[in-house]
């Protein structure tokens, strides 16, 4: 995947009218502007389902409001990452396209409850049985997500998933997969008031996630699963799985984070985006390219 976009430029208000505001180089990215009426079409009978960590709602959020041409009427919608279904492509599709989102830190087997992270946290499993549900006209959108287990437990856990979901696949040769690639957050995300303007720059290295510094960020394992990330990408793709590799766009905004303080955590948020700013409008936009111009369902 191209990079998508490294400026911020325009606002969030304007982004619907003209998404170059947002930084894409149309011509020489393979990206296409985003065509409702294609998308909707390839989409006609199917069923969107997201599954993941908080970036992964996230992503739910954005596509629904990308699909929406709106910044706004999402009230109401999430309450702690609890999303209700909505509906998109009503202009297009009779009776719409279904949109889902389930929590699934862990991306869990029907039954299957995870053991704690490696700070002692128990993965937000809202329900191990939405694997029993996939059918023929399922998109399902997964990702097993930037929360760190212990590399050997997490890459075994994800490889026996990966089996089950294949036998899935093969049950249902309608269902279609994608995987959104894991991403860890950035060091340091507050000292960065710009992108990055290359990840190979002596720069980067001062946001960009690495196992071999022992400071406040290293208990998130951000290193760890960005080493793992390409491994997790090939397991996924061995089964049938388109990846929506997500890193890329992420990487280079250290600067998108959101600026206030997690209250929670008592840090600067540095693993989550700004909704309805590049990053997450990238993973969008890629997805919908893969559904509207990739082939995707064909």
């Amino acid at each position: 995947m191209c990079l998508g976009c490294v400026r911020r430029n325009g606002t969030a208000s304007d982004w619907h009218a003209n998404v170059d505001a947002l930084g894409f180089d149309f011509d020489s990215c393979p990206l296409e502007r985003l065509s409702l009426k294609r998308m909707c079409s390839k989409l006609a009978g199917r069923r969107l389902l997201f599954v993941g960590d908080s970036l992964q709602v996230h992503l739910f959020v954005e596509f629904y409001m990308m699909a929406n041409h709106s910044r706004t009427g999402t009230h109401g919608m999430c309450k702690h990452y609890t999303c209700r279904p909505q509906r998109i492509c009503t202009d297009h599709v009779p009776g719409g396209i279904l949109v889902e989102v389930m929590r699934d830190d862990w991306l869990s087997l029907p039954g299957e409850h995870a053991p704690r992270d490696v700070n002692g946290k128990k993965p937000m499993v809202h329900s191990n049985q939405w694997l029993r549900h996939v059918t023929n006209q399922t998109v399902a959108i997964i990702t097993p997500g930037s929360h760190y287990w212990k590399p050997s437990l997490h890459r075994q856990h994800v490889e026996r998933f990966a089996e089950g979901m294949q036998a899935v696949m093969h049950a249902n040769p309608g269902l279609r997969v994608i995987y959104r690639s894991t991403i860890g957050g950035h060091r340091n995300c507050s000292g960065r008031k710009s992108p990055l303007l290359s990840l190979t720059d002596p720069e980067a290295a001062e946001f960009l996630p690495r196992s071999d510094i022992d400071d406040v960020y290293a208990q998130f394992g951000w290193g760890e699963i960005e080493a793992a990330r390409p491994v997790l990408d090939e397991v996924f793709r061995r089964i049938g799985a388109a990846v929506l590799e997500a890193w890329t766009p992420a990487a280079y905004r250290p600067d998108m984070h959101p600026p206030r303080l997690d209250i929670l955590h008592h840090h600067v948020d540095c693993l989550h985006y700004c909704p309805g700013e590049a990053v997450y409008f990238t993973w969008a936009l890629t997805l919908a390219n893969m559904i509207q111009a990739w082939h995707l369902l064909d």
